[in-house]
């Protein structure tokens, strides 16, 4: 589980992406529901790898995300 602050940032593309409380920042890739934008958030994830659209921060295959 991982848990943050979900923000959308207007790079390139665009993307969504968790600001974590320890200073890690992870690219989001999967269903994201805009309403959550800038709320806390508690995300269920698998690590993928590669290079991400963003080039920022890991990147995270969302299976479930929830307001907490």
């Amino acid at each position: 589980m991982y848990t943050g602050i979900l923000r959308y940032a207007d790079i390139g593309a665009g993307g969504w992406q968790l600001e974590c409380s320890d200073g890690k920042t992870y690219t989001l890739y999967g269903e994201i529901p805009p309403a959550l934008k800038n709320k806390k958030v508690q995300i269920q994830a698998k690590p993928m790898q590669g290079m991400g659209f963003m080039m920022s921060g890991e990147m995270l295959s969302v299976e479930s995300i929830s307001a907490v």
